[in-house]
């Protein structure tokens, strides 16, 4: 005689708590709002930079920066450098083409990381919102005091969604 513990009310009891939890964990990752439970402010600057395409020269228009699934790209180019010129407030429009979280969080002056997570509004750059869901679009505004190479990431994935500005 074979047991089939589906059969057993315990058993029962089991797969159908099991399959709940997946069902409402499936739910919640993708029906919550972009940024819930984060808490930060919003800038509402509407400044807009000059686009910075491949070969690290303005063209005249807005820098718009892509999150893929585990990358950043500006016109094509992953894990971009962006030059922005010194002492202006520049504004990036992001979107999350991917489907995964992401955000973007430019490190500070000594080119480290203060915060494993970044906050908008905090004491480094981050993005607004600074959660972005798969189809989200946001921004992230900013100005350098000095002339250098600084580096910038994804929170959600450090080594492999990275980039560089360099202000001249």
């Amino acid at each position: 005689m074979k047991l089939d513990v589906t059969k057993l009310p315990l058993g029962e009891a089991l797969i159908a708590f099991v399959l709940a939890a997946v069902v409402v964990t499936f739910i919640l990752a993708f029906t919550l709002p972009s940024g819930a439970g984060i808490e930060g402010e919003a800038e509402g600057d509407d400044t807009v930079a000059e686009e910075t395409p491949a070969d690290g020269g303005p063209t005249g228009g807005d820098i718009v920066v892509s999150m893929g699934d585990n990358f950043f790209e500006l016109d094509g180019q992953r894990e971009p450098d962006i030059a922005v010129p010194l002492g202006e407030q520049i504004t990036i429009d992001l979107t999350n083409d991917g489907s995964a979280v992401h955000n973007l969080h430019i490190a500070g002056a000594d080119n480290e990381y203060g915060d494993a997570f970044c906050e908008t509004g905090g004491d480094e750059p981050c993005s607004d919102p600074n959660l972005f869901a798969g189809g989200d679009t946001g921004d992230i505004t900013f100005s350098f005091d000095e002339p250098g190479t600084f580096v910038f990431r994804c929170d959600f994935h450090p080594t492999q969604m990275t980039g560089t500005i360099t202000v001249e």
